[in-house]
């Protein structure tokens, strides 16, 4: 096989293969980035269903506090009585039609608890709390609620002084440890979000200090109902209200009377959570985990089969709606079992693809290699059949050419008309002796079996003999032939070859330049080491995108049978390669007119040097 075929047929293999991979490799991208959001909105999904069970927990709580604020008795020892009855409240609070706190105030007998109360809530009622009224681009529809990140921060030189006692936390709430430290301005741990949604943050409105006059505008919001039913809802008549003390976020829930009155309740941080804890699930045989943290990242809750490695960063997160904003859900799991199963099988897809279009290819590879094969084995089959029968020609051509000659030498010239019959037999015969010559020369080429003789000769001597051969032929169809021959060294080539690429030359003038009647051969020496030989004529002459193909096998510059023009297109290629095996050349020269062939050929000292 040859190498120009060997990298054809690689080219038709490895090309279809590298582009097929190369578009597999890019679907295979977008099909794993397809299933990565596949996989996320999945996650979104389920936490999405938590939030709204935490959701419709609250509501339960908000409806069930309205029923019971609506039928409480608005006197001290009644709210005394509500707050030790309901394990899920932990102070009750009323103020007057003019905003006026009524209980529990400093002025009364108050017991601990009802004191911590008026600490915690102090900025409230004294009107130095910090809120930030949001603008139109809201993040939750109707949210009166400062988001997590803009939540409002409550100081007192007290906060560190301020402690859950340990045995309230352990009897309302086992499973959960309150925090032993106070902080200061807590800003809860951000969710990642986009830029749009950092935008929109940022964008949020100006922030206010409330008077004591506007504690009723501060506390008017809406309610969990109200929420999804408008944009920007008219004021409710109930609402939640959160803030931020040394344990973390706290809940009021506070709802005004016909005559303007508002009566509300400070909702247990530790039973509430308790209270979302007994209403979640417990399941370990989630493949993954769901942890619900608090505003300082503590994890509240969290259930599934999954233990997520240290250091792993959730699949998905989500914060909880009013009043719960500072809380948030965040999803674990194997982060590439469910993607590594779908790679798995897209590359193998991918593979078993390629696989079967690279035996495709390389089913045609051979096939076309096989054809080619024996396109190679039947042209051979041609030559050598075309070898064997020109050799058999040559013999019995040679001996007709040899009694020609002796019978045209015998004939006496008074008898032209012999004399005439007997040159015609000479001329093609030889005709036909440098056709066979030729057909001969080139299959040795392809079989590179080819060999020449060189010796010493002299090309002026070779020449005229050689011009002698044609001369009768030239002379018969009205050609003038010139000679110059002036070369005084001598070439060291091979004469039979030397005369094969002469007669082809002159062959040649014959043939296309018939129309000159002219012709002329030159002989002299470029420098001390070369001689030069130079045929011309004054045909129509070669155009100059022929110059270059002449010289290729078979090539010809008109097939047409109205030309009168016989040949095979083999001349010019064999005698320049026989010129190429002598360190010799043959080529075009540049003529106005006309065309010149030029053969150069080293001398004996050059040759052997």
């Amino acid at each position: 096989m040859s190498k120009k075929l060997f990298i054809c047929l690689l080219l038709i293999v490895l090309l279809p293969l590298s582009v097929l991979g190369w578009l597999g490799h890019k679907l295979s991208v977008q099909d794993r980035t397809q299933v990565q959001m596949n996989i996320q909105r999945i996650l979104q999904g389920r936490l999405e269903d938590t939030r709204s069970q935490l959701h419709s927990i609250l509501q339960k709580l908000e409806k069930q506090l309205l029923r019971d604020l609506r039928q409480q008795t608005f006197t001290v020892d009644a709210l005394r009585q509500y707050t030790q009855q309901q394990p899920m409240v932990r102070q009750t609070f009323w103020l007057d039609a003019n905003n006026t706190l009524l209980f529990p105030r400093k002025t009364q007998a108050l017991n601990a608890q009802e004191r911590a109360f008026l600490e915690r809530t102090r900025r409230i009622w004294s009107g130095q709390v910090i809120l930030i009224e949001r603008g139109n681009d809201q993040s939750e529809v109707g949210s009166p609620f400062p988001t997590p990140r803009s939540a409002p921060s409550i100081q007192t030189k007290r906060n560190n002084q301020q402690r859950l006692p340990k045995q309230r936390a352990q009897k309302r709430f086992p499973s959960t440890r309150p925090s032993q430290r106070a902080y200061r301005s807590y800003q809860p741990p951000p969710l990642q979000q986009s830029s749009r949604q950092a935008r929109q943050q940022r964008r949020l409105g100006r922030k206010r200090t409330l008077s004591s006059g506007k504690i009723a505008q501060m506390l008017r919001g809406w309610s969990l109902s109200s929420m999804r039913t408008a944009q920007n809802p008219p004021p409710a008549s109930h609402a939640w209200l959160a803030w931020y003390w040394a344990e973390g976020l706290h809940l009021l829930f506070w709802r005004q009377t016909r005559n303007g009155q508002i009566v509300g309740v400070e909702i247990d941080r530790i039973i509430l959570m308790a209270h979302l804890i007994q209403e979640l699930p417990t399941t370990t045989h989630l493949k993954g985990r769901i942890k619900l943290r608090d505003e300082r990242g503590e994890i509240i809750h969290q259930w599934g089969g999954y233990d997520e490695p240290k250091g792993q960063k959730a699949l998905a997160s989500l914060r909880l709606q009013a009043p719960l904003y500072s809380w948030s859900l965040a999803y674990y799991g194997p982060e590439n079992d469910n993607l590594a199963a779908f790679e798995g099988q897209l590359y193998l897809n991918l593979g078993l693809m390629i696989g079967f279009v690279a035996l495709g290819l390389l089913a045609l590879a051979f096939y076309l290699y096989w054809e080619y094969s024996r396109d190679m084995r039947e042209a051979s089959q041609k030559v050598t059949f075309v070898t064997q029968v020109s050799h058999e020609l040559k013999t019995p051509l040679t001996n007709i050419r040899l009694y020609a000659e002796l019978l045209e030498n015998r004939i006496d010239e008074e008898d032209p008309k012999a004399h005439r019959y007997t040159h015609v037999i000479v001329t093609e015969s030889q005709r036909l002796s440098r056709l066979i010559t030729n057909i001969l020369t080139f299959s040795k080429r392809q079989k590179e079996s080819l060999s020449l003789h060189p010796r010493a000769l002299d090309i002026d001597e070779l020449i005229e003999r050689i011009l002698e051969q044609f001369a009768p032929t030239l002379t018969s169809k009205g050609f003038t032939i010139e000679r110059q021959l002036s070369s005084a060294q001598h070439v060291y080539a091979d004469p039979d070859a030397i005369e094969q690429i002469i007669g082809n030359l002159l062959s040649n003038v014959e043939k296309y330049a018939a129309s000159g009647q002219w012709v002329k051969v030159m002989s002299g020496t470029i420098d001390d080491h070369t001689v030069y030989v130079d045929v011309s004529d004054k045909g129509p002459g070669i155009p100059t995108g022929h110059k270059h193909k002449i010289f290729q096998p078979f090539f010809r510059g008109s097939d047409r049978l109205s030309d009168g023009v016989t040949g095979t297109g083999i001349g010019l290629s064999i005698a320049r390669e026989l010129a190429q095996m002598q360190q010799g050349t043959l080529h075009v020269l540049d003529r106005t007119k006309g065309t010149t062939f030029r053969l150069t050929l080293p001398t004996p000292q050059r040759a052997k040097g």
